[in-house]
């Protein structure tokens, strides 16, 4: 999802179009609708927290946790620092950049 200068582009329309399809297919996790929503959050974990994830997944999601494995397999999360930033509800742009920084 990065570019070549680790500057990550997401659009208004693919977070909630995910946001939407998570719903969907876990309603049992939403218990109110999108509207309800304060805003989201964007997480780029290190390596070892997405292998610590892949653990976690692996007894009660195993295809979860593969697919995870296959994501990280082809990913560049080791060579940026972890990010953690909260965008509120209603969205103001329809893209967003966020640029990693290297370690």
């Amino acid at each position: 999802m990065t570019d070549k200068k680790g500057v990550i582009q997401i659009s208004q329309p693919i977070i909630i179009g995910t946001i939407k399809n998570e719903m969907t297919n876990h309603p049992m996790d939403y218990k109110s609708t999108i509207e309800d929503c304060n805003g989201i959050e964007l997480i780029v974990e290190s390596m070892d927290k997405l292998k610590k994830r892949v653990e976690l997944l692996s007894d009660f999601y195993p295809q979860d946790a593969m697919e995870l494995e296959k994501l990280i397999s082809i990913c560049s999360n080791s060579k940026y620092a972890d990010i953690h930033i909260f965008y509120e509800f209603p969205l103001q742009n329809q893209v967003f950049q966020i640029k990693l920084k290297e370690l």
